[in-house]
């Protein structure tokens, strides 16, 4: 994501946070997942829509802006 690269994920771990659900395929449903990869190589418009997507995404993940966030996240531990 953070290459700006598109992808394909699945329902399983934390993934499916990232993913549009379109995007994503069951853990062993291969004929979805060959379904998806086949739309996503003959498609380089969705391919471009997903990369920049993913890419914007990725930034909100960067060092700086966690940083700004974490004070927020542990303000349920102050006493």
């Amino acid at each position: 994501m953070s290459r700006g690269c598109p992808f394909i994920g699945s329902t399983a771990g934390g993934i499916s946070e990232l993913v549009p659900h379109e995007w994503q395929h069951r853990p062993g449903d291969f004929k979805t997942l060959a379904g998806l990869m086949k739309t996503m190589i003959e498609d380089f418009s969705v391919q471009f829509e997903m990369a920049n997507r993913n890419f914007a995404l990725a930034k909100t993940y960067t060092s700086d802006v966690l940083m700004l966030r974490l004070p927020s996240a542990y303000s349920f531990y102050r006493l």
